[in-house]
């Protein structure tokens, strides 16, 4: 079953937008000593609602967005996830809140692989821009 990269772009969107809501809604979860209020966690779930919100209003518009741009963007939220699970690690009780930042971070890695394969199978083996 092959995937159109619009399609994939949304599944994308959907997964940025949901999983940056909830780290909004519990911010309390990875906040640190430093971080009373859980502003990084705030932050973080933020980017990660602007940044599906962005590809969706992207790829549901008649304009083509650059690819490159797009992975490039998915690419330091993944690093992000990754530097913020790390540190909430440190943090006692916060197992279950770097687990799922860290499995993004996995996520965000596999997804961006992805979305070069798609885009190169879609163009016809060459990189559409």
């Amino acid at each position: 079953m092959a995937m159109s990269p619009e399609s994939f772009l949304r599944l994308v969107a959907f997964i940025d937008i949901v999983f940056g809501a909830v780290h909004v809604y519990c911010k309390k979860f990875t906040r640190s000593a430093r971080d009373k209020g859980g502003v990084a966690g705030f932050l973080f779930g933020s980017a990660l609602v602007l940044y599906g919100q962005t590809l969706l209003i992207l790829v549901g518009g008649n304009m083509r967005p650059s690819k490159v741009m797009l992975a490039a963007g998915k690419l330091v939220l993944a690093v992000w996830s990754l530097i913020f699970g790390l540190f909430a690690m440190n943090q006692r009780d916060q197992t279950a809140a770097a687990v799922s930042l860290i499995f993004f971070f996995v996520l965000g890695i596999f997804m961006v692989g992805a979305m070069h394969q798609i885009v190169r199978w879609d163009a016809g083996g060459k990189l559409a821009e």
